[in-house]
């Protein structure tokens, strides 16, 4: 019998391995002791490496990767090995030693994170002033002790660790909206022009405090606070919205009486379109329209969003923010939809390539 094992990490080359149910249940549970693809220790005949990279003074006999989960991932990696090993003698960050740090009484946090009796470390330093009997996790990358906030490995300055708490979940993990009870930060700044008592997350880097929008650590005067609006989770073309603008994920601002929104992919602005909040010139704007999702078993494009225009028909990949083209030279004239005869025409066209954005952009400003 054979389950499929994708949501434990274990992958090979993009595709799902398919391995016994009992060998699931040890990487399940952490005890499976053989390597697999997303191991970063190694052991060789020539003693144990990370990376490749030989780990110097390892004693064979006592060396173990601990079992941890990886934080950025959110699973454990086949079992195991989120960085930290430990032997007789020392206990290693991705194959450094962590100088003083004693083994018997060592354990790994997450995200970067360990201690053992006198010290709690990041990476391979010591956090000062750090207190390891109080050292805990909050969310995020965000820990706190009895007197302090931490975010990687630093203190963040003025926080209160009783009063402490975190705003926004659908952020970066390393940077978030957080308030205390007399401060706003986001991520290690601390906006003095926010008020604790107000602040609103909007979602993503935008936030509201004292009748004004924040993106990320700053106020943001292009927006109009009474119309403004965060992209829901299909709105894919920008990140945000007033009445007068789009606004894209590097702060630009559009003008919405110059685009058109163009499936939930794209903006077409004029001459330009927009996909992944960059620039792009290799399109026909007029011309370009929505033909809908790649049907099922076509090609190796299933499921993914098709447009067109007069140049050819584009394949938008979210998961490497890649744009690829079927050059049909005309061979292909206007679709209006996409199912599955005119998908199988565009598998057979065989000939694609990349559509890459443009290398430089003006430094746009929304008209006033």
């Amino acid at each position: 019998m054979a389950v499929n094992c994708k949501r434990l990490g274990c992958e090979l080359s993009g595709a799902t391995c398919f391995v016994p149910l009992f060998v699931c249940a040890l990487l399940a549970s952490g005890m499976a002791q053989a390597q697999c693809v997303d191991d970063n220790y190694r052991k060789t005949d020539r003693g144990w490496s990370f990376e490749r990279k030989q780990v110097e003074g390892a004693e064979l006999q006592t060396f173990r990767v601990l079992t941890g989960p990886d934080p950025y991932r959110g699973y454990i990696p086949c079992g195991h090995d989120p960085g930290y090993a430990v032997d007789r003698f020392h206990v290693y960050w991705h194959g450094s030693v962590i100088p003083g740090a004693v083994p018997n009484t060592f354990s790994y946090l997450q995200f970067d994170y360990s201690r053992d009796a006198a010290h709690v470390y990041f990476r391979t330093g010591i956090v000062s002033g750090a207190d390891p009997r109080t050292f805990m996790y909050i969310d995020g990358q965000y820990f706190k002790d009895s007197a302090h906030v931490y975010l990687r490995g630093r203190v963040l300055q003025e926080a209160d660790p009783t009063t402490f708490s975190l705003l926004s979940k659908s952020w970066y993990v390393q940077d978030r909206l957080a308030r205390d009870a007399s401060h706003v930060f986001f991520g290690e700044t601390v906006v003095h022009e926010a008020d604790s008592k107000d602040v609103q997350d909007l979602g993503g880097p935008y936030w509201r405090s004292n009748r004004t929008i924040f993106f990320k650590a700053k106020p943001f005067p292009q927006a109009d606070t009474a119309s403004f609006r965060v992209a829901s989770e299909g709105e894919r073309a920008f990140w945000a919205e007033d009445k007068s603008h789009y606004f894209l994920s590097t702060n630009q601002a559009l003008n919405k009486s110059e685009c058109r929104t163009v499936g939930q992919d794209i903006l077409a602005c004029g001459i330009y379109v927009w996909i992944f909040g960059r620039r792009f010139s290799d399109f026909d704007s007029a011309s370009l329209h929505y033909l809908g999702v790649f049907p099922p078993k076509h090609c190796a494009y299933e499921g993914f969003p098709t447009y067109q225009d007069k140049r050819g028909v584009y394949i938008v990949d979210h998961a490497d923010e890649q744009v690829d083209r079927f050059s049909h030279s005309g061979r292909i004239s206007r679709l209006e939809q996409l199912d599955r005869t005119s998908a199988d025409m565009l598998c057979r066209l065989g000939a694609w390539g990349d559509v890459r954005p443009d290398r430089t952009l003006p430094q746009a400003s929304p008209k006033q």
